[in-house]
């Protein structure tokens, strides 16, 4: 198979210095043909040049603004390959991280992504982080979590996932569906909508434990906006997801709008302004959710507790 891998950038100097050549590495070492392309978003730190100095066989595609994952779309719908593996800069990968991650692609039509083993960046300790991810609604809001109670027996089992931030993805059903949505920009939650999509378009996604990454895990946001506002865009883009993408009247009604209000309240006693926040920015963004959700509906198959059960 032919397999592009890119990685999103965003002055991320001081992470493609620890962690590219991992992916080059890996690369070279898989069977398949691949070629890595950094998608760069503006940066102004040098990352650009240390590339050029230093990763001559690495393409770079330099955008004029900073779209987070979504700077994947327009490079993707260009590509002639089979797959694509996206990955943040802050990801070193295990050397034999790609060929078990594709492998699933040779035989099941309905495949739509895969996802690799992820561990926080010590690689000595090797602590989980992800990436087996369950969705459900929990208080009314989105969640969405890869160490909920009991995951530690599935972390060294091949078995279904809902969503991911990195990992391999049928690069035709990627267009299909349209890439990431802008309407979660600056980003957060966004994975889990391209995800979601794809689970409730009919395709199927595995966690593959066989694949190994390590991750520093939210550099980047907390670099970008800190971590208080980092967790208002959170919550903001968790409404919108509901608002955009939950169908089953039961979800919405019962786990929703029912207990919505009373957890608002509650977040205003304890102190939670980042919820409040949140959610009053998403109100905002309602009418462009509501236009994207009348859009994405028609080519739903599957119901939401179905989905979410499988996890």
């Amino acid at each position: 198979m032919n397999i592009a891998i890119l990685v999103v950038n965003w002055n991320g100097e001081e992470f493609l210095k620890q962690c590219l050549a991992s992916v080059v590495e890996a690369s070279d070492a898989s069977k398949h043909i691949c070629s890595v392309v950094v998608v760069d978003n503006n940066s102004k730190d040098g990352s650009i040049e240390f590339l050029k100095e230093n990763f001559q066989e690495v393409e770079i595609v330099e955008n004029e603004s900073n779209l987070s994952f979504c700077s994947y779309n327009r490079v993707v719908e260009r590509l002639d390959c089979e797959i694509v593996i996206l990955l943040n800069n802050d990801l070193k990968v295990d050397k034999h991280f790609i060929d078990p991650l594709v492998a699933p692609f040779e035989g099941e039509e309905d495949l739509f992504f895969t996802a690799s083993k992820c561990y926080d960046f010590d690689e000595a300790n090797k602590t989980y982080s992800g990436s087996k991810t369950r969705i459900n609604l929990k208080w009314g809001i989105l969640y969405g979590d890869a160490r909920y109670p009991g995951h530690e027996k599935f972390i060294d089992q091949k078995g279904y996932t809902l969503s991911t931030g990195f990992g391999a993805f049928d690069r035709k059903k990627y267009v299909e569906l349209g890439g990431y949505d802008d309407l979660y920009l600056p980003g957060r939650v966004e994975d889990i909508d391209l995800c979601y999509r794809g689970w409730k378009r009919g395709w199927k996604a595995y966690y593959i434990p066989e694949s190994v990454v390590y991750h520093i895990g939210q550099a980047t946001y907390h670099k970008m906006y800190g971590v208080s506002r980092t967790y208002v865009i959170t919550h903001r883009n968790g409404f919108l997801f509901v608002w955009k993408n939950i169908t089953d009247m039961r979800l919405i009604l019962g786990e929703h709008l029912f207990l919505l209000f009373p957890r608002l309240i509650f977040s205003m006693f304890k102190g939670d302004f980042a919820f409040i926040s949140g959610f009053l920015e998403a109100l905002k963004f309602l009418p462009a959710a509501l236009k994207r959700r009348k859009k994405v509906i028609p080519t739903f198959k599957k119901r939401d507790k179905e989905i979410m059960d499988l996890v």
